[in-house]
Formats: C-alpha cells, structure tokens, sequence
C-alpha cells in the first residue's frame, strides 16, 4: 500500500523456476536484486508509468509458499491488514532494507500465530 505498487505470487514447477525467471525478462521484467533470490523465490519487477508493479515467481513446494499463508491471514482477519497498512505507511519513508526489516516482524508475527492455530484443537 504505502510502496504504491502491486505484488503478484506467480507459482511455477521447480523445474520451471530458471525459465519462467529468463521469460518474464524477456517481457521486459527486472530481478530484483536487493532482496533474496535463489533457485525458489525472485522478485521480479515491472517498471513502467503508472504501472508500477511487482512478481514473486515461487517454485512450488518450496517455503516460499508462507505467502499464500500471510495472504490467507490477511484476507480471514481484516484488522491485520489495517495494521500491516500502518506499518508500511510508517515505513515508507525508510530505505528499501530498513522498510523490509520493518514488516518482517510483522509477518513473522503472523505467520506463527497462524501456525500455532492450526496445531490447536
């Protein structure tokens, strides 16, 4: 919200990681390359006038699949998302490590009450 783009979980086969990477590179997408990458996550972006949008291209089964779980929550308790909002908003004005480093607390937070519920009877 506060970065005012858009992020989209694209998941591939494993075995189709590197080639959806070279592909969406060829339509004019760019790795990111100030966040992780590896042969089961990359960020890739999208960097044209009012268009502003970002790809996660996540091999399936891999644990980059915690994404569809953070969403998940996002989507079940929406006063997550007003916080999660609030804390990007005050953010924003961070560089690009200190803003990640600001929600990752967050999203760590969730991700294990999100866990410790499922194990719950």
């Amino acid at each position: 919200m506060s970065k005012g783009d858009l992020d989209i979980y694209v998941s591939v086969a494993p075995s189709d990681h590197a080639t959806s990477i070279s592909i969406l590179r060829g339509h004019g997408y760019a790795e990111k390359l100030d966040t992780l990458r590896n042969e089961h996550l990359c960020m890739l972006e999208w960097h044209h006038p009012d268009e502003a949008h970002a790809v996660q291209l996540v091999a399936r089964g891999s644990p980059f699949e915690t994404f569809l779980v953070f969403r998940d929550a996002l989507l079940a308790r929406p006063a997550l998302v007003d916080e999660y909002n609030q804390i990007k908003r005050s953010a924003a004005h961070l560089s690009a490590t200190e803003y990640r480093a600001a929600k990752s607390g967050f999203i760590e937070r969730v991700l294990r009450e999100t866990k410790s519920q499922e194990r719950a009877p």
